[in-house]
């Protein structure tokens, strides 16, 4: 694929795959991985043949699969990495990537996932300005982790060797394939081919000069606090990291028979993956750089509403020791509710529908032209959550908050323009001409919705209507019995036609009940029977 017409280009052989910058499990910043190339990929590649004149394109496909291709490649923002462009917009005084104009916008997860990494690593403050480290990591040409790693190091030796680290840890298959780092660096300084020349040459420039020593994991650690992992009691060579997830090892690896690690490179699976490239670390090296923490934590269990509680000593998820709570504090209850809705969705604490009525609502007006487009899906409330949801959360404490108060507070969040248009032009119920008042339904089929008995729409001639008189409501009227005779989207119509039909047979089961030839003209009322009118 190349924007440029190069002469003498006449076939091309397809291979139906792309290779596209994707973000690394272990933190060296985004690496190309192969997938199947996109349809807008195939068709560039078909061109290149017939640019300057007729061309063929042999494609290693058969035909009938193009159709199942992804219609254009996911743009490299959505899916990569977000640290080094955070980094990079601190360094221009940007602190808010979200002010900026995008052709596609940052998620807000990756945003602030890449937040909290330079912040562990010490490159932003809390402000999110940079730091005098964060400085010194962005003229580094090298992904965040691996410019931690070579400015952090705490004198011109360690610099020196954690530049070495840097150079062959961004290159696949330098060194050896051992997993072992230590290993690699001896395979690193052996080798005297021109590529690791190159990295070499790389690597003292930027060390500085100095020869190199230091300790090898201290170094990783400091860039890696998060992938500083333990072995599972009673396993071969299972870890858990501080981050929380799990790596695994061979058992036939030397690495595996070490209790602590730093992780600085991992592949395979996302459940378990697989540590490609690692060093072994005391227990008092990795307690002292990572962190020891004592606080409350706490789970919640959406099928029973209940909290467990426990205080814990951990290195991020790493359990050092714990003892049971007999209940957890508003703040601690409020985070396990939130890591609960990150697994499960908003039905974690029962408040889905209420959070999909108001993304149908909004969709609804969107579509109506009463709003521009808002970008709120249910991912994007999940991930924002802890901003919105969190201070109810936190106030209600051990308890799981009421539906209402969820949809309040979600929408007290909106801009100002959304709320307004929510109040105004898709509101939660409507009044009936009997003096009812009846809920909308935005989450049926035929949304929205509003059910009543058939007397309570009597006298209306004009049909109610929402966004701006854009969107007619589905009208479902109800027997006597509260079972449903009739729906209609057009009342005037309705009541010449449908109605005279629905009305004969009504008369025949509810002989007591008011059945006017002229509803239209009629008296609404509640559904009450002719003797009570």
């Amino acid at each position: 694929e190349s924007a440029l017409t190069i002469e003498g280009v006449r076939i091309v052989i397809d291979s139906g795959l792309s290779r596209v910058a994707e973000e690394a499990a272990g933190g060296l910043g985004t690496r190309l991985s192969t997938v199947k190339a996109s349809r807008a990929s195939v068709d560039q590649r078909r061109g290149r043949a017939g640019r300057l004149s007729p061309g063929v394109c042999y494609r290693l496909w058969d035909e009938a699969a193009t159709r199942g291709l992804m219609a254009a490649p996911v743009p490299e923002i959505l899916k990569s990495d977000l640290s080094g462009l955070v980094l990079t917009l601190a360094e221009w005084g940007e602190r808010d990537a979200t002010r900026l104009t995008w052709m596609d916008a940052p998620p807000a997860g990756r945003l602030k996932a890449a937040q909290e990494l330079l912040s562990t690593l010490g490159a932003i403050d809390e402000t999110g300005a940079l730091t005098v480290l964060g400085s010194e990591m962005a003229r580094l040409p090298l992904p965040p982790r691996l410019g931690a790693l070579v400015a952090s190091a705490p004198n011109a030796e360690a610099r020196a060797l954690a530049a070495e680290i840097a150079a062959l840890a961004g290159e696949r298959g330098m060194g050896g394939n051992s997993p072992d780092l230590r290993d690699r660096l001896a395979g690193f300084r052996r080798d005297g081919s021109p590529r690791a020349r190159s990295l070499k040459a790389q690597a003292k420039s930027w060390g500085k000069g100095a020869a190199p020593g230091g300790d090898v994991a201290k170094l990783l650690a400091r860039a890696w606090p998060d992938q500083i992992a333990r072995k599972r009691p009673g396993s071969a060579g299972s870890y858990l990291m501080a981050s929380g997830r799990a790596a695994m090892l061979p058992e036939t690896e030397s690495l595996a028979k070490q209790d602590w690690l730093v992780i600085a490179d991992l592949g395979g699976a996302a459940k378990e993956a697989r540590i490609s490239l690692a060093a072994p670390i005391s227990e008092a090296d990795a307690l002292e750089i990572g962190g020891i923490v004592s606080e409350d934590r706490a789970t919640f269990d959406p099928k029973t509403g209940k909290f467990a509680a426990r205080r814990v000593k951990a290195l991020g998820a790493i359990i050092l020791s714990e003892s049971p709570l007999p209940k957890p504090s508003p703040t601690v209850a409020a985070r396990a509710m939130l890591e609960a809705i990150a697994e499960e969705g908003f039905e974690a604490i029962g408040a889905g529908d209420v959070v999909r009525e108001t993304l149908a609502r909004i969709a609804m007006l969107e579509t109506a032209g009463c709003l521009d487009e808002t970008g709120w899906n249910t991912v994007k409330l999940v991930e924002t959550a802890s901003d919105w949801l969190f201070p109810l959360l936190k106030r209600k404490g051990a308890q799981v908050p009421a539906h209402h108060a969820v949809r309040e507070d979600l929408i007290a969040s909106l801009d100002w323009q959304v709320q307004e248009a929510l109040r105004k032009e898709a509101p939660l119920s409507l009044s009936l001409p009997s003096g009812q008042t009846a809920q909308v339904d935005y989450l049926d089929d035929r949304a929205p919705l509003v059910s009543a008995r058939a007397q309570a729409f009597y006298g209306l001639s004009a049909h109610p209507t929402l966004a701006s008189g854009r969107v007619p409501v589905t009208v479902e009227m109800l027997s006597p019995g509260r079972k449903p005779v009739a729906t209609t989207q057009d009342l005037g119509r309705f009541w010449g036609a449908g109605y005279l039909d629905m009305a004969k047979d009504m008369r025949g089961r509810y002989p007591k009940h008011d059945w006017p030839a002229d509803p239209a003209s009629a008296k609404a009322h509640e559904g009450r029977t002719k003797k009570r009118l």
